[in-house]
């Protein structure tokens, strides 16, 4: 019985794994569209409050507009 939970876990792991790789995540998504778009403002918005107190907000604005 632990040998069969342990190898559903196990396929489980895999398959997630395997799903985080082959696919971006949404934000990565909103964030392609959004700069196809040419919306810097949505862009900058998908960014964490961490990171933009760690960057500053003016920095990862002007590097959006470069994209």
């Amino acid at each position: 019985m632990k040998h069969n939970r342990c190898c559903f876990f196990m396929a489980l792991l895999f398959l997630a794994g395997c799903t985080l790789i082959f696919s971006p995540t949404a934000t990565v998504k909103k964030f392609i569209a959004a700069s196809q778009k040419g919306d810097v403002d949505a862009m900058t918005a998908l960014f964490s409050t961490k990171a933009i107190q760690r960057i500053g907000l003016d920095k990862i604005k002007s590097n959006n507009q470069l994209a």
